[in-house]
């Protein structure tokens, strides 16, 4: 879009008084593709003094240019200019939502006694045995017709 923009100003600079570089149809395929999607590329052409206008040509055919009014400041055409080849690339912010988490605001963690880590062998497996008992009491048990009527 820059390249085009700068084509569209410099050949009004080399031709001031020339008709044919002073309008743009917005029909036109290059400036449809490339000028008009980019934000600001219309109001830069408005600050060269591009308005738009609705013509009729001599088919009957009504199109939208823009159109240079009046004498054009050679001056600020060349501002322009400068100012398009200067300019960078827009880069996004992104916002990270960056946050400080600091240790002693966390949450406070569970304090286990020492023999808890000590527990034997037994023990352990009391501690199954007596899940797995209260897990079959809990769980209806699965059975099938004739173990049902078994035991009946």
């Amino acid at each position: 879009a820059v390249q085009v923009l700068t084509t569209y100003v410099k050949n009004v600079l080399a031709n001031p008084e020339e008709e044919k570089y002073r309008s743009i149809k917005m029909s036109n395929k290059t400036f449809a593709e490339k000028v008009i999607p980019i934000r600001g590329a219309l109001e830069f052409l408005n600050a060269a003094g591009f308005r738009k206008e609705t013509r009729t040509e001599v088919d009957g055919e009504v199109q939208e240019v823009l159109h240079l009014q009046g004498p054009c400041d050679a001056l600020q055409l060349e501002m322009l200019i400068d100012a398009l080849r200067t300019a960078g690339p827009i880069l996004p912010q992104v916002y990270r939502d960056a946050m400080v988490l600091k240790a002693y605001e966390a949450e406070e963690r569970v304090i286990l006694p020492d023999d808890f880590y000590d527990l034997t062998g037994q023990e352990l497996a009391e501690m199954y045995k007596k899940n797995l008992k209260k897990l079959e009491d809990q769980a209806p048990l699965l059975m099938t017709k004739a173990m049902g009527e078994k035991e009946e």
